[in-house]
């Protein structure tokens, strides 16, 4: 039995379409892996950057005066604050922010005050799953 000479070529093209198809899926799949390799990386990076955030610079803002502050700058660093309490010590920093602007430890309150927006916005998307179970 023969093959006709057209249904051979058909099956080539057919074959070297696959091939290229498969050669195409292989590289946007490769990219896909290496885009996403280097987000998980970034994302260590970053969680590595806000865990230095809320566990070391916070213990360079207490002081001896300010007990209510301290208290909750120490509930910070051992990851005990709650929504009134984050809600708090943000306050308290932004108003220490306003009322000396160009203090030596306005960079660290900054810091940690970004810390505590993204703790609430945990704590807020953690009750708003709650609500919805």
């Amino acid at each position: 039995m023969e093959i006709p000479l057209e249904l051979v070529s058909v099956m080539i093209a057919l074959f070297s379409a696959l091939i290229s198809l498969l050669g195409f899926l292989y590289e946007h799949f490769k990219v896909i892996m290496d885009l996403r390799e280097r987000l998980a990386s970034l994302e260590t990076k970053v969680s590595l950057f806000w865990t230095y955030v809320e566990k070391t610079i916070p213990q360079m803002l207490k002081h001896p005066n300010d007990g209510r502050k301290d208290h909750l700058l120490d509930k910070m660093i051992q990851g005990l604050m709650n929504l009134t309490e984050a809600t708090e010590l943000k306050k308290i920093l932004e108003c220490e922010v306003q009322e000396k602007p160009k203090d030596k430890d306005t960079l660290a309150k900054i810091l940690v005050i970004a810390r505590i927006e993204q703790i609430l916005f945990e704590m807020r998307k953690g009750l708003e799953g709650k609500k919805l179970s």
